[in-house]
């Protein structure tokens, strides 16, 4: 749709996994039981993770997952982007990962995900362990908007230095409370994933379809398994007061865990308090 299509990425640091025509890419750290699957959220990779994997891994097998469309996954043209397609293709990514069960996490769309994903294939997943995650119908933002009305404007004005500006300190200050945290956004590594090849294009189409294809009070009673629901107290892109809802909606019932001082990205901004919270949950759902 827009961008420069140019990749200066480095390698990918992980490995890619085949299914069906699409590779994803996936990094995986520690060996113990049960696996955990991380899904990242929107504009995100496996990278969002690396500050609570090793903090994880010491218990358990943790895989972090590019979606199709971002990170080192494939950016297919011909594909939909939505929640549900991206849920349907999950049970074959575990089977490719050797994987008969596991815990099913994400961080907002990728919370979504994984709950798309365990209401269609509840005999996969044993819980979930989410964080802020996206859930109920919603309009996409206005930036997101105006991009399919104007594709034009908003790749001209995403390409200018003005633009490229824009975009980090929009994440920053959605993604973080703290000055600190917002200072510690790998910029670069954002920009790139988005001007790598397909990647605008994939971004765009994704974000559009989030909103309308979140998990509805519907799905969420369909699921049977126990779920962690956390959330950062200052989270300015999805209130907090959600977790409760949410919680209250689903079918297995869930535990609900706000941390203190942070936004929508608290298992960045608070890694060691956001693994301790989650570890602890684990030990105690499946002894």
């Amino acid at each position: 749709m827009f961008g420069v299509d140019v990749d200066r990425r480095p390698p990918a640091p992980g490995r890619l996994v085949r299914v069906g025509s699409i590779r994803w890419h996936v990094e995986e750290a520690g060996t113990g039981k049960p696996a955990l699957v991380l899904f990242h959220g929107y504009l995100g990779s496996t990278a969002v993770w690396y500050r609570a994997m090793p903090l994880l891994a010491g218990r358990l097998r943790v895989i972090a997952v590019d979606l199709p469309g971002a990170g080192y996954s494939d950016r297919p043209a011909d594909v939909p982007y939505d929640l549900c397609w991206m849920a349907s293709l999950v049970p074959a990514l575990l089977a490719e990962l050797g994987l008969e069960t596991c815990l099913l996490g994400g961080h907002s769309m990728g919370g979504a995900v994984a709950l798309h994903a365990a209401a269609r294939n509840p005999e996969l997943c044993k819980g979930l362990v989410l964080v802020a995650p996206l859930a109920y119908r919603q309009k996409p933002p206005p930036g997101l908007r105006f991009a399919k009305r104007h594709p034009g404007i908003a790749g001209r004005f995403f390409a200018s230095p003005i633009g490229r500006a824009v975009i980090p300190r929009l994440v920053r200050n959605a993604a973080f409370a703290s000055r600190e945290a917002r200072g510690a956004v790998n910029v670069r590594r954002l920009l790139d994933h988005l001007d790598a090849p397909g990647g605008w294009h994939a971004a765009t189409r994704m974000g559009l379809a989030a909103g309308e294809s979140a998990p509805s009070a519907e799905v969420l009673r369909q699921i049977p398994c126990p779920a962690l629901v956390l959330w950062g107290e200052q989270d300015v892109v999805h209130p907090a007061t959600l977790a409760d809802r949410i919680a209250a909606d689903l079918g297995g019932g869930a535990q609900v865990s706000r941390i203190p001082a942070t936004s929508h990205n608290c298992h960045e901004e608070a890694a060691e308090r956001f693994a301790e919270k989650a570890l602890a949950w684990v030990a105690e759902q499946f002894p």
